[in-house]
C-alpha cells in the first residue's frame, strides 16, 4: 500500500521525457510507481489532481525570503513549496552581520531548501 496516490494529473518532468496523463504513487517520501492508473484503493491518501500539473520540485533562482527580519521578503512557508517551489535561492537580502540569524530563524526552519 502506498502513503499518497495522486490521480489524474498531466505529469511532466523533463527529466524523464515525460508529458501525459499519469498516475503517481508515494511511498516514505518517494516516488513509488508512476503509472497510467493506479488504483485509489492502493493508497492510504487520495490526492485528485485532475486539470492540474503535477512535476518534480522546481527551482526558483531568485527569492528574497528573509522574512520578519528585513521587510523585502516573503514567507518561504507561504511562498515556496504552496507554488512548487522545493529550493530557492535568497538573492542576498541581508548581508553577512546578519547572515547567522537568517540561517537560524529562516534556512534551518524552512521545509524548503533554502541557498
Amino acid at each position: 500500500m502506498y502513503d499518497l496516490v495522486i490521480k489524474g494529473g498531466l505529469l511532466i518532468d523533463p527529466y524523464q521525457g515525460i508529458m501525459e496523463k499519469m498516475d503517481v504513487a508515494i511511498s516514505d517520501g518517494k516516488v513509488s510507481a508512476l503509472e497510467p492508473h493506479i488504483s485509489a484503493s492502493e493508497g492510504r491518501h487520495l490526492f485528485d489532481a485532475s486539470g492540474q500539473i503535477v512535476t518534480p520540485g522546481l527551482i526558483d533562482l531568485h527569492t528574497h525570503v528573509c522574512h520578519g527580519i528585513t521587510y523585502l521578503s516573503v514567507d518561504p512557508e507561504a511562498s515556496c513549496l504552496p507554488r512548487g517551489s522545493t529550493t530557492v535561492v535568497d538573492a542576498g537580502t541581508i548581508g553577512e552581520l546578519l547572515f547567522e540569524g537568517f540561517r537560524r530563524f529562516i534556512i534551518d526552519a524552512s521545509r524548503s531548501r533554502i541557498y
